[in-house]
């Protein structure tokens, strides 16, 4: 008999099981962390507004709550949200707002530089970022996974007033490093970078050096390495064009598309997809984009190479681990276990430091 009263003890715990396991372990979920630029008096906030159309707490609340007692100045701090993993309507923004803002009678919720709604595709047990970048010319705020690519799209505001200025100017033909305002013939990996079809507007050349306008920003390239071999106007031609790139890239496949956005390559890509997405190594290193293997240097003295095959498309990666993941995107999850990568055209195929002075 007391075998039996066990038993059914154990089925009715086992029947109550499901009920007592957290949501957290039944449902899938992801993380989407907030960023935040402290300016002292006021604050940059990267965030999500709003989850299928409702307000919700972010790093601006946060912030302000912070920020009580503090005088006129706003404690910035990170926040972060765990959402079901999945097909989530989300609402992103940059917001600029200052600790007193509120009790002064402006948007309690700050000043909205840029941001917009979409449906967004959370993948379980992975972290997400909400990024953006601001200059006098374009505001961008943007959702990107762990390694960098970019979720859908970015929404930018662009001022009317600067576009109207720079009515005339070239289209950036790559995505070009920068480290602040300057930019030199060496891409540099761990940079960040100036997207391909930005607006730039040459102002003076002095020398090996160039005064630019990219996108409303005063900005220098100049030779750092190659002078030897190219000339100013010659690195200005090859990373400037007159017509839109913009075009040319959205219609290449999806996959390549993103790994555009994202600054780095992946099997598969022609060398001028490369260059559009990694910039053209040294000149002084790679006098000819015909060559089989594409030299890059990192900050850390050490040089990595990108290697194309026969049919012209990039193929295999030499290099350090460190180098693969500042260079290349992981590869696709599409990839069949039998050894499939994707090809430019999208179809499947046999898998095969700088300092400014």
């Amino acid at each position: 008999m007391v075998r039996l009263h066990a038993v059914a003890r154990l089925c009715l715990w086992l029947a109550w099981w499901p009920c007592a396991v957290p949501q957290a372990l039944a449902q899938p979920t992801a993380r989407v962390i907030e960023s935040v630029e402290d300016h002292g008096a006021y604050g940059i906030f990267f965030v999500v507004a709003e989850i299928g159309g409702a307000a919700v707490p972010n790093a601006l609340d946060a912030s302000r709550a912070n920020s009580k007692d503090r005088g006129g100045r706003l404690a910035v701090v990170a926040h972060e949200h765990t959402l079901p993993a999945g097909k989530t309507p989300l609402t992103i923004r940059a917001l600029r707002a200052g600790a007193g803002s509120q009790a002064h009678g402006s948007a309690p919720r700050g000043v909205s530089l840029a941001g917009g709604s979409a449906e967004f595709d959370l993948r379980a047990g992975e972290r997400y970022w909400v990024k953006g970048t601001l200059d006098s010319y374009r505001h961008e705020v943007w959702l990107e996974d762990r390694h960098g690519r970019v979720l859908r799209g970015k929404f930018t505001h662009i001022d009317a007033d600067m576009a109207k200025a720079m009515d005339g100017a070239l289209y950036v033909a790559t995505n070009l490093r920068h480290d602040d305002d300057w930019i030199d013939d060496s891409p540099l990996p761990s940079l960040p970078f100036v997207p391909v079809g930005s607006r730039l507007r040459v102002n003076a050349v002095r020398g090996d050096r160039a005064y630019v306008v990219i996108d409303g920003r005063k900005m220098r390239i100049g030779l750092e390495y190659g002078g030897k071999v190219e000339t100013i106007d010659k690195l200005l031609a090859r990373t400037t064009r007159k017509d839109d790139p913009r075009p040319m890239v959205a219609a290449w496949p999806e996959p390549i598309r993103e790994a555009v956005q994202s600054g780095r390559a992946m099997p598969g890509m022609t060398r001028e997809q490369v260059e559009v997405t990694l910039g053209r190594p040294r000149a002084d290193l790679m006098p000819s984009t015909q060559a089989t293997r594409w030299p890059y240097q990192l900050d850390a003295g050490e040089t990595a190479y990108l290697v194309f095959g026969d049919d012209g498309l990039l193929q295999s990666f030499d290099g350090t681990p460190r180098a693969r993941a500042l260079l290349m995107l992981p590869p696709p999850e599409a990839v069949a276990a039998g050894g499939a990568r994707l090809t430019a055209a999208g179809a499947s195929a046999p898998a095969a430091a700088s300092a400014p002075r």
